[in-house]
């Protein structure tokens, strides 16, 4: 049914398309050139007719699509969307690290001696009762208490970490000073540079140790001491 409709569209488009234009007649006498030509269908002076219905519809519908083709070719792509700004990074300088701190244990003068020995941290002692009565110190005499504060007695035998090294403070001490002489007698004595520098570098050794092997910095500072007591008197003998 569909093609018998669109065959008859075609013929009533086709009748009406010849009524307007008529037919062209095949060959044309030349003694008739120069005058109006009859159209086959449309007399002279008569206006022609209007298209039909169906043929108005067909060619709208032709306008149509051809307007919509176009539209489609010439549509403009859309806008690519704008990619993001890049994100900057700080950029961190990396700071030089500081020089290293020049040594000065060879270049130091031989008569600047080492700094003592650093103090032992001491507790604050706890604070006794109103309430509680005092007990009185036990009578010791004077020598046997030097001696103990000297040498560390046996009080300080059964200490350990800081309270060792608190209760063997005065001994360290003691141990600094005598060798700070007999450095001193060896360097106006005259002895060997190359000598004092190496007891020097021992002696800084030894106090580094002090908190933690309160002993062993005793023991080397008086063997350090008598044996610098010794370079001493063999430079005077030598002079």
């Amino acid at each position: 049914m569909a093609f018998h409709g669109r065959d008859e569209r075609s013929r009533a488009v086709s009748d009406d398309l010849e009524q307007i234009f008529g037919q062209v007649d095949p060959a044309v006498p030349p003694e008739a050139a120069g005058r109006p030509s009859a159209v086959k269908g449309v007399p002279l002076g008569q206006p022609r007719r209007r298209l039909s219905a169906g043929a108005a519809g067909a060619l709208g519908a032709v306008a149509l699509a051809a307007v919509a083709v176009w539209a489609v070719a010439n549509r403009a792509p859309p806008k690519a969307a704008a990619a993001p700004p890049a994100a900057t990074l700080p950029v961190q300088v990396a700071q030089a690290a500081p020089p290293p701190a020049p040594s000065t244990t060879a270049s130091a003068p031989l008569n600047t001696l080492p700094p003592a020995a650093p103090a032992a941290s001491v507790e604050a002692p706890a604070v006794q009762s109103a309430a509680t009565p005092k007990k009185p110190a036990a009578a010791r005499p004077k020598v046997t208490r030097a001696k103990a504060s000297r040498e560390g007695g046996g009080r300080c035998a059964g200490l350990h970490g800081e309270a060792r090294a608190r209760c063997l403070y005065p001994a360290v001490i003691s141990a600094d000073r005598r060798l700070r002489t007999a450095y001193a007698s060896a360097v106006r004595a005259g002895a060997p540079r190359g000598v004092l520098v190496e007891y020097r570098r021992e002696w800084a050794g030894l106090r580094r140790v002090a908190n933690r092997d309160p002993r062993r910095v005793i023991n080397g500072y008086r063997a350090m001491a008598s044996e610098l007591d010794r370079i001493a008197a063999r430079e005077r003998a030598r002079s």
